[in-house]
């Protein structure tokens, strides 16, 4: 990906496909460093995308971004388990737990190495690959707009599951128990938080992407009785008008994570309405 990124931006600038391809590299990059900068540093950030191969005029509709210790198919060494071998079955060059929509997945053929002796049996193989933090996907508009953007690996993903592990061993917890141990595990933004996520929504971040920002609303769906939304609840929604030039405002649906305060999704839902003004 290195590659092809210094390729598109030596390419002539009357190539206008490959701008824009590169055009929604640079994007992904300074949205994800303008909304979790403490990720920066000495982390790496990797990209996988594609584009039909026969098309000349192909641009850029889809791509995941990765932020890690080292690109995310880089394979570090192996882990062998009780026997110390390398894996038998061969390496997939997209591990199946990512890729685009609609991917097809992993072979079902392959099965997992053959072990020698009851000694290796439940001793994992496999390559090692260096640590990801946070992953997200893009999908832009025929004309390169942003049109949503989700996260695939949350960042406080064991907090999330220790959390709901917990609340769900214990049904008899009321409500206001739960919203306890939520601020007990660590959570920043409890239902009780809503100015503290308010006062901290990074407006400033996301206006060089989506234009001024006027948010209409802030609310979260209730806990419900059989709380099988308990891992992510509340995941804070919030909806929000931005302007970028002209007299037209597209509609977004925002959605932010309890633990972090973390913009986990962002949704196009009305593009391109008349302002108020030209109303």
């Amino acid at each position: 990906m290195a590659a092809l990124f210094l390729a598109l931006a030596n390419f002539p600038a009357e190539t206008q496909n490959s701008v824009a391809a590169k055009d929604r590299i640079i994007l992904a990059h300074k949205f994800m460093c303008a909304l979790y900068p403490d990720l920066r540093g000495s982390r790496t950030l990797t990209v996988d995308t594609y584009l039909p191969y026969a098309q000349d005029d192909a641009t850029i509709s889809w791509l995941e971004v990765s932020i890690g210790e080292g690109p995310k198919d880089t394979i570090l060494g192996y882990a062998g388990g009780c026997i110390n071998q390398p894996p038998t079955a061969p390496l997939q060059s997209l591990p199946p737990e990512f890729g685009p929509p609609g991917s097809p997945s992993a072979p079902s053929n392959i099965s997992p190495p053959a072990t020698t002796n009851d000694k290796t049996k439940g001793c994992p193989n496999g390559p090692i690959r260096p640590k990801q933090f946070l992953a997200g996907s893009f999908w832009f508009s025929a004309d390169g707009r942003l049109t949503t953007y989700a996260v695939d690996k949350a960042r406080d993903l064991e907090k999330m599951n220790a959390f709901a592990g917990m609340v769900l061993s214990h049904p008899e917890m009321t409500d206001s128990q739960v919203t306890a141990a939520l601020k007990n595990a660590g959570a920043k933004y409890g239902p009780l938080d809503e100015s503290d996520l308010i006062q901290n929504l990074p407006i400033a971040a996301l206006e060089p992407f989506l234009g001024k920002i006027q948010v209409l609303s802030v609310d979260f769906q209730p806990l419900l009785k059989n709380r099988n939304n308990v891992a992510t609840w509340p995941e804070w929604r919030v909806t929000a008008k931005a302007r970028q030039g002209g007299a037209t405002e597209d509609t977004y649906e925002l959605r932010f994570d309890q633990f972090r305060g973390d913009l986990i999704s962002l949704r196009l839902i009305a593009p391109r309405q008349p302002t108020q003004m030209e109303r």
